[in-house]
C-alpha cells in the first residue's frame, strides 16, 4: 500500500473513531461538565451524600459556592442579572462564614445582608436555608452569628 493511500486511511480511522466517542456521548451533558441555565454555566448537580459529608460540600468549579447552591441561584434569580448579583454574593459570603468563620468573613456576610434590597432578602432566605440543609452547617451558622447584630448597610 503507498503511503498516500495509508494516510488516508489513518484520517478516515481517525474521523470514524471521532464519530463513534460523539455518538456514544462525547456531549458535554454525558461528560458532566455542567449546564447553562438562564446563560450561565453551573456545575453538574453534586450527588447529595457526598455533598453533605462535610461542612463545606463540593464546590467543583472553586467559586466558594457550592454546586448545588450554584444551580438553586441560577433557577431563582438567573432571569434578573442585578438579583443574581447580589444572591452570588450573599452565598458566597454565606459559605465563607460557615467553612472559615472568621471575623471578616462573618462581617462580609453581615454587610451582604444589610446591603440587599428587602423584598430580594426575603426570597434569599430559601437560598440560606438550603445552604444550611445538615445539622453541621445549622450550628456553624449559629456559632458563627452568635450575637452578631446586623448593622445599617457600610
Amino acid at each position: 500500500m503507498n503511503i498516500r493511500w495509508r494516510n488516508k486511511l489513518k484520517i478516515s480511522t481517525a474521523l470514524l473513531c471521532l464519530l463513534g466517542l460523539v455518538a456514544c456521548g462525547g456531549s458535554t451533558r454525558s461528560m458532566n461538565l455542567g449546564d447553562t441555565i438562564y446563560g450561565i454555566h453551573v456545575p453538574p448537580m453534586p450527588n447529595s451524600v457526598t455533598n453533605q459529608a462535610t461542612l463545606a460540600g463540593i464546590d467543583s468549579d472553586g467559586n466558594g459556592i457550592r454546586d448545588d447552591i450554584d444551580r438553586k441561584l441560577a433557577i431563582d434569580f438567573g432571569s434578573t442579572p442585578a438579583d443574581y448579583r447580589i444572591a452570588v454574593n450573599h452565598a458566597r459570603t454565606l459559605q465563607a462564614a460557615l467553612v472559615i468563620a472568621g471575623s471578616v468573613q462573618i462581617a462580609d456576610h453581615a454587610s451582604a445582608v444589610s446591603c440587599a434590597p428587602r423584598g430580594l432578602l426575603m426570597r434569599l432566605k430559601s437560598n440560606t436555608l438550603a445552604t444550611l440543609n445538615t445539622p453541621e452547617r445549622g450550628a456553624a451558622y449559629g456559632a458563627a452569628f452568635a450575637g452578631v447584630l446586623i448593622k445599617a448597610c457600610r
